[in-house]
């Protein structure tokens, strides 16, 4: 069960990333760049999952660059594109 949900993980948080970077692009920064960040802690979950939490800098390091996008991203103001 736990590898079916890591694969479907694993294309789902790619596939999210590159949604964001279009919306960014295309449409507005702020939501692309929260899409951004759901991507990149599908794609950690993912990682971990398959590879356990045996490499805690491995899935630490993604989710504070996640979190800080995000972060980042709620900061701007709504009409920002």
């Amino acid at each position: 069960m736990m590898v079916a949900i890591g694969r479907g993980l694993s294309w789902l948080g790619p596939s999210l990333f590159l949604v964001g970077v279009i919306t960014a692009l295309f449409t507005n920064i702020r939501f692309g760049a929260i899409i951004m960040g759901v991507g990149i802690v599908l794609q950690v979950g993912a990682d971990a999952i398959h590879r356990g939490w045996r490499r805690p800098v491995a899935v630490i390091a993604p989710l504070i660059i996640a979190v800080a996008l995000i972060t980042v991203a709620l900061l701007l103001p709504r009409s920002s594109i």
